[in-house]
């Protein structure tokens, strides 16, 4: 009964809260692979395009979700 009557972890406050700190690495981290992926592919070097595409959106994705991370202590203690 206590497995019903529980909140499932997809709609938990603290589960959404860690989603939407995940959502722009991964998001980044695929546009850079993407684009790098282009542009690697019409410059002809196609694995350095996408490598540094990919370390490129996860260097801006880690900075984003630092970012969101600090709004949302400084909202927390407020």
């Amino acid at each position: 009964w206590a497995a019903r009557l529980a909140e499932p972890d997809a709609l938990s406050v603290a589960f959404r809260r860690w989603q939407g700190q995940q959502q722009p690495v991964m998001g980044l981290a695929a546009a850079g692979i993407g684009m790098g992926f282009g542009v690697g592919f019409a410059v002809g070097t196609l694995f350095w395009g996408t490598f540094l595409g990919a370390l490129l959106g996860l260097a801006v994705g880690l900075f984003m979700r630092r970012q969101i991370v600090r709004q949302q202590s400084e909202l927390a203690l407020e």
